[in-house]
């Protein structure tokens, strides 16, 4: 009775040996798509919300889709959710974070750049990064920061 009884403890064990090394071999592919899945099936939550106009809502659920899945377009709704919602720091930070995303949508990018125009130039942080203002600004966006600049330089003069 003894005997048999080992066997199967050996058989359950190696099985359960096997299973962990399947599991382990394929886990991270499943886990990236069920990541994916998940990160969509909240950007159709935001989505419904924006539509409805409850933008806070929105950008929250942008957000987490975007922590979940860096996809852009996630942060991109995200960046224009807290816009609506009237946002403006939030806002021009993630609008920054999406026009310096490398996979942003260039259609995109250039709505993103004319949203920042809409927003007032005091809400803009500074110091920047000089190779990065090329791709964050439309001329008339960095012509307001340079006057902002010059009209503080000559406060302080």
């Amino acid at each position: 009775m003894v005997w048999p009884q080992r066997c199967l403890t050996r058989l359950v064990r190696r099985l359960v040996l096997l299973l962990a090394v399947l599991c382990a071999c394929t886990g991270t592919s499943a886990f990236a798509v069920d990541k994916a899945k998940v990160a969509e099936a909240m950007a159709v939550q935001a989505g419904k919300a924006f539509e409805t106009g409850d933008y806070s809502r929105a950008a929250d659920l942008y957000l987490n889709a975007y922590r979940t899945d860096a996809n852009s377009a996630f942060l991109y709704g995200a960046a224009r959710s807290q816009h609506l919602a009237g946002r403006m720091d939030q806002a021009t930070e993630l609008y920054q974070q999406f026009l310096t995303a490398a996979n942003a949508d260039p259609e995109r990018q250039k709505r993103a750049r004319e949203y920042l125009a809409e927003i007032p130039e005091d809400r803009f942080k500074l110091p920047m990064r000089v190779d990065q203002i090329a791709r964050l600004y439309t001329p008339e966006t960095f012509c307001k920061l340079v006057i902002r600049a010059q009209r503080a330089a000559q406060a302080a003069g």
